[in-house]
């Protein structure tokens, strides 16, 4: 993910909030009241956070990587 960088903040509402920047400028910001949420990054992998599912069976698919307790990144498309 070159370039990407990616925040996780919650808002005063206590919604999970996933906030997108890439070279250094804002790009986008996903936010979900919900137990989790996913985000498809342009020309990169997609990124699940917190109990938020792809696909029903996203567990046992190839690619997938957790890199937190909360965050999961899979490369090479859904």
């Amino acid at each position: 993910m070159d370039g990407v960088e990616l925040f996780l903040a919650k808002s005063q509402d206590d919604e999970i909030c996933l906030i997108q920047l890439r070279d250094g400028n804002f790009e986008s910001t996903a936010c979900s009241s919900g137990g989790g949420l996913g985000t498809i990054i342009t020309g990169e992998p997609a990124v699940e956070v917190g109990d938020f599912r792809y696909l029903p069976d996203a567990e046992n698919r190839p690619g997938r990587e957790q890199i937190s307790d909360s965050v999961v990144v899979i490369r090479g498309g859904l």
